[in-house]
């Protein structure tokens, strides 16, 4: 992996002889004419390797010792020459290697050191457990007369001239080293295919092959490379040749090859090769390193990196399509494509003019993909570096490769060029000061010591292509293999042909699928055909979706049911009902039954009545009233004179009532005789009022005005006057009025009516506060088809148990609820076997909901998640749900209803890619016309609709993303989207993890000031979880900075009057009392085992059980001397896992005990030679 990069001139000093020696070593090792003096190493094409092999040679020629960073600071030949000149002054030339032979390298086995890059996948590999992550493959296509005892004589000279294959990395007290063997039996394993079918043949060897090449090695007792070849004829095999990463690099592998062909060449001819082995191998290097780290020139390196990656560090936010579940599988997958061949060479181009660098150009460009799929600013990308500065270290074989995070900054909205140089300079910076390896690095900087954490997510590796080997006689092509397995979440790797780019990306299966994966290779090649195409352009109007997903989108982005009719009344369409079954029951309330004709009716003498008080089109009644015939009465008499009801809430506040009644303007309130006493009067002053039961207007005394009989007026009304104005909480504290004409409720009707049919004999429970838009669909989705609705008295409202037992006993066979409800109404222990239908709406499905309803509903129920603002018909998306994991956090919102549009876009208003998140606007007839005497704000959330002119889009606030299907996920509210320490934290899916726990009923989780996370709980009926419980739950399902801080314990969850929680009515944790902060010394024998080797480890006194060991500053290496000690004062084979998982004293004590538990019973439940009794130790 050859990564480059590049800067501009910085002068033009001019010293003439050592000038002419850096111009001649540049011509050599880039293979280029003798460049001007003036000219930039890296603008001609040189990178990261390539530097340090010039500095190598220029050592070598000049006698002087020049650092790598000298090549960074001084680009070209005439400042680097000056440069080299001052460092004469300065440094005596050297009379040695910079790498010393190890001092303690015997003829026999001997240990080193193990370098940092092999202590890090040592810790991994413990940790983690051992996979095929690290496994370097290659696998080469022969065709000829392949002298195989020649090449297994080269295989075995190659293995004994190079230490490096015959290393493996143990434990030395805890601390892992090199162990190299004096000599290695490495055979050449023949694996004869030709006995398989002619046919079959080629597909057994990819099947074949592609085994082996993920076949984990085992570090500890190696070897650490394997090498077999498969015949599949006379003149027709394949090699593969497979190392792991602890003893090779991609140099290295090469060169490895490369004197392997040619030993090969040598022994095929009779001449045995040569096993002289080399003068310094890698365990000189490895020990080197270990010596020099710490030094002044590395303490100041060290200090940048502190600098730059100063915290909080970013998360970057990846459009992921799974939840990982457990501990990281490692696996993973590869996808490929090339990027044209114009874009390709405008790559180039756009470095050269920018004296950058192809790769500098690439971070940009994947830097600027990122930013477009997540909004963030500051973004992390890893890229390997050859870390080969010394001459010596050119041609040797090991693990080198070091790992450097390059931190882009994209604020402000950068053009292309303007970003490209700000990816120049930090990429320059990077390599300025690369020496520090990494694992250094990510101890100094990184907050989570366990070493499962990384400074980023995304890797870019750019390398060059390998010319194929070449062997007299024979034909040797590359074979592709796949690989599955992922060090990284994405991995970019980038290698630069002759005419093009060849993009491959590994991708982590853990997180993503195969076609999210080809969907992201698409934005990258296309945002990259536009980046260099317009490079003046800004990263926010960069083009990200290619033409099919973008077709895909806007098909998608409009209704597929309908279009339904929009001029029609609603009350016309209760009309038309009630003529078709006008002896059917319209409302049931208790004991009372009221038949369509009798409401209708009912409903003609109100409108009468508020005729008679001047109500007219477009007018703007209230309507208070509690759940009864009399509350449909109201709204179909209202209807009915033309005008639109405003619901007020009885229970309402004196001072939000008043707001109500003046921002509204209304002079008319529909009530009841029993409310009508009890409503605030100051509120009403100067307001009309008319009992809806009184069937006319009350005269000055209180009583009830005569209308005429039948009389039935028909005001002039247009379909686009509004059928209500309904008041919802605003962020002012001030409520907002929103109306909805009757353009947008009748298509949505009519949907309704369409995918869930009712009809006569259908019993609809209303449970919903009629100033909760959705109770719009309750009752009318009934009053227009000729159903019955059943209503639920207001004092069983406020009962779970006695809201189910209703449902139960009154046969109900539909019913609508928030989850919030429904999550209550499960578990009272109720069965509702009559529902037909459930609809859940006003806040988030999860999946662990989904199954606790059918739980308790028979299998013929449908379940349906409907979703829509306020702002617009109620219903915008609907689905109905299916089977899914109770682990899900979020179920899909379904399709787009009635007559609706929508668009999934990023901050700048771009529609986002199929999988990304984004802000929901929504569209079509049923956005409301605005916020009543609100224009800057509804100028805010209304936007004009650019795909529909003359339409608008609403935008809801809400996060979501389009699935595959064609399907949308939410997401969360963007309100509710926190980030701790850097880490964007989505509060439902910590809500949806404590959920999971059978003893919680209810979760809601909320951030406090201080980064706090607070966890309030509802526990199940038969007793919840205490907090240690509680919290060894929580550990392995949540990262430590979703764990709650304050878990507070409520009866019940505080509702709104339309049934979704109401947060402003959770507790402080300020209310409650305050923690006292326990210390718990350890207890137990195994305890105090644990704390006494975490003291000698860590070197402090351990006194509470409870304190994690990553608290006390442990790390990922402290970790295994703790493991390694406690095996051996526990006589016990602990996982290294075990104290990642259970971090504590008390966690790790209660694990060991476990663990001797298991062991002896499986001891004494194993008898073999009937010599003792079962159980007998």
């Amino acid at each position: 992996m050859t990564s480059q990069y590049g800067t501009a001139p910085q002068g033009d000093t001019h010293t003439p002889s050592v000038t002419d020696t850096v111009t001649s070593v540049w011509a050599s090792v880039l293979r280029i004419d003798t460049p001007d003096p003036d000219a930039n190493f890296f603008a001609l094409g040189g990178n990261s390797l390539q530097g340090a092999r010039m500095v190598g040679r220029l050592r070598e020629e000049l006698g002087i010792r020049i650092p790598l960073s000298a090549l960074f600071e001084s680009q070209t030949a005439a400042e680097l020459a000056a440069r080299i000149e001052d460092l004469r002054g300065d440094d005596a030339p050297l009379t040695g290697p910079s790498v010393p032979a190890f001092a303690e390298r015997t003829d026999g086995t001997f240990q080193a050191p193990a370098s940092f890059a092999q202590q890090r996948l040592w810790v991994e590999e413990h940790i983690l457990g051992p996979s095929s992550r690290y496994n370097v493959p290659a696998a080469v296509e022969i065709e000829g007369d392949l002298d195989v005892a020649a090449l297994r004589l080269a295989l075995r000279t190659l293995v004994d001239r190079h230490e490096p294959f015959r290393t493996t990395i143990r434990a030395v007290g805890g601390v892992p080293h090199q162990v190299v063997e004096a000599a290695m039996e490495l055979p050449l394993e023949i694996i004869d295919l030709q006995g398989e079918p002619e046919e079959q043949r080629e597909q057994v060897l990819v099947d074949r092959i592609g085994a082996s090449a993920q076949r984990p090695f085992d570090v500890e007792r190696g070897p650490l490379l394997r090498a077999e070849l498969y015949r599949l004829a006379d003149q027709w095999h394949v090699l593969l040749v497979n190392m792991h990463h602890a003893i090779t690099d991609i140099h290295s592998f090469e060169l490895a090859v490369a004197e392997l062909l040619e030993l090969y060449a040598s022994a095929a001819k009779g001449t045995v090769p040569a096993a002289d082995p080399p003068a310094l191998q890698y365990a000189d290097f490895a020990a080197w390193q270990r010596r020099t780290v710490g030094d002044a020139a590395f303490d100041a390196q060290l200090e940048y990196w502190k600098e730059r990656l100063r915290g909080p560090l970013p998360v970057l936010d990846l459009p992921t399509d799974l939840t990982p579940q457990g501990s990281p599988s490692g696996r993973g997958a590869t996808v490929a494509v090339e990027l044209p061949r114009a874009v390709s060479r405008r790559v180039r181009e756009l470095a050269r003019q920018n004296d950058a660098t192809p790769f500098m150009t690439v971070l940009t460009l994947l830097a600027a993909l990122l930013h477009r799929y997540s909004g963030q600013t500051d973004i992390v990308v890893g890229t390997p570096s050859a870390n080969r500065d010394l001459p010596e270290l050119e041609g040797m074989l090991g693990y080198f490769l070091n790992t450097l995070a390059v931190r882009c900054d994209l604020s402000g909205d950068p053009t292309v060029l303007g970003l490209l140089g700000e990816v120049r300079e930090r990429t320059l910076g990077a390599y300025a000061h690369q020496d520090v390896p990494f694992e250094r690095v990510v101890n100094a900087v990184a907050t989570d010591r366990s070493g499962l954490q990384s400074l980023f997510r995304v890797m870019l590796a750019f390398q060059q292509e390998m010319p194929s080997p070449e062997l007299p006689g024979l034909t040797v092509t590359d074979v592709d293999l796949d690989r599955n397995a992922a060090k990284f979440d994405l991995v970019f790797s980038v290698t630069e042909t002759e005419t093009t780019y060849r993009v491959a990306l590994e991708y982590n299966t853990d997180l993503f699928v195969e076609d999210k994966a080809w969907r992201i290779l698409d934005h990258f090649r296309t945002l990259a055909a536009d980046a260099v195409a317009a490079p003046t352009k800004r990263l926010s109007g960069l083009r990200v979706l290619p033409a099919d997903e973008q077709r895909q989108i806007e098909s998608w982005s409009a209704a597929r049911c309908g279009p339904y009719p929009t001029d029609t009344f609603l009350h016309h369409m209760f009309e038309e009902q009630a003529r078709r079954t006008p002896d059917a029951v319209a409302v049931e309330s208790g004991d009372t039954e009221v038949t369509y004709r009798e409401l209708d009716r009912r409903a003609d003498l109100l409108a009468a009545a508020l005729a008679e008080r001047g109500v007219s089109t477009d007018h703007l009644v209230g309507l208070c009233a509690a759940p009864s015939v009399d509350l449909l009465t109201g709204i179909l008499g209202i209807l009915k004179a033309g005008a639109a009801y405003v619901p007020i809430d009885p229970l309402a506040p004196e001072d939000r009532m008043t707001h109500m009644v003046e921002d509204s303007g209304l002079r008319v309130l529909v009530t009841t005789a029993e409310l009508h006493p009890l409503l605030p009067g100051g509120a009403l002053d100067g307001v009309d009022v008319v009992h809806a039961e009184a069937e006319g207007p009350v005269d000055a005394d209180g009583g009830t005005a005569p209308a005429p009989a039948g009389a039935r007026p028909d005001p002039a009304v247009d379909p686009a006057q509004l059928v209500y104005l309904m008041y919802t909480s605003g962020t002012t504290g001030r409520p907002k009025g929103v109306g909805l004409p009757h353009t947008a409720v009748t298509p949505w009707m009519r949907w309704a009516q369409d995918v869930r049919p009712i009809g006569e004999g259908t019993r609809v429970v209303h449970n919903l506060s009629y100033h909760f838009d959705w109770s719009v669909e309750q009752m009318f989705h009934a009053l227009t088809a000729g159903a019955r609705l059943v209503m639920l008295p207001l004092e069983v409202r406020a009962d779970p148990e006695a809201t189910a037992r209703f449902v139960d006993d009154h046969d109900i066979h539909m019913l609508y609820l928030t989850p919030t409800q429904m999550r209550a109404l499960t578990g009272t222990g109720v069965t509702l076997p009559t529902l037909r239908h459930v609809s859940l709406g006003g806040e988030n499905l999860s999946g662990d909901l989904v199954a606790r309803i059918r739980e308790v509903v028979s299998p013929g129920c449908l379940i349906w998640n409907e979703y829509g603002p306020t702002e617009t018909a109620g219903v915008a998306l609907a689905g109905r749900m299916g089977h899914a994991s109770r682990d899900r956090a979020s179920m899909p919102l379904g399709e787009l209803v009635s007559n609706a549009s929508c668009a999934v876009v990023d901050r700048w208003g771009n529609q986002q890619p199929i999988g990304v998140p984004g802000e929901l606007l929504v569209g079509g007839d049923g956005v409301a016309r605005g916020y009543r005497n609100r224009p800057e704000l509804t100028a805010e959330r209304f936007a004009p609709d650019p795909a529909r002119p003359g339409r608008r889009l609403y935008r809801t606030g809400d996060m979501v993303r389009w699935l595959p299907d064609g399907e949308m996920e939410f997401l969360g509210r963007t309100d509710h989207q926190v980030k701790i320490r850097g880490v964007r934290v989505e509060l439902e899916e910590i809500e949806s993890v404590l959920r999971g726990h059978p003893g919680v009923a209810d979760a809601v989780v909320v951030l406090e000031p201080g980064e706090r996370l607070v966890a309030y709980l509802v526990p199940a009926p038969e007793g919840g979880p205490d907090d240690p419980e509680l919290r060894s739950y929580l550990a392995p399902k949540l990262p430590a900075v979703m764990q709650p801080a304050l878990l507070v314990r409520l009866d019940t969850m505080p509702t709104s009057a339309t049934g979704k929680v109401d947060r402003a009515r959770l507790p402080r944790p300020t209310d409650q009392p305050p923690a006292e902060v326990v210390v718990v010394p350890p207890s137990t024998e195994t305890e105090h085992a644990v704390a006494a080797v975490w003291s000698e480890v860590l070197k402090l006194d351990v006194v509470d059980v409870n304190t994690t060991f990553f608290e006390l500053g442990g790390d990922s290496l402290t970790l295994l001397a703790v493991v390694e000690r406690l095996r051996r004062s526990q006589d016990l084979e602990i996982p290294v896992r075990a104290v990642v998982d259970t971090p504590t004293v008390a966690g790790l004590a209660a694990r060991i005990d476990t663990l001797r538990w298991t062991l002896r019973s499986r001891e004494t439940a194993v008898d073999t030679t009937g010599a003792r009794e079962l159980g007998e130790l």
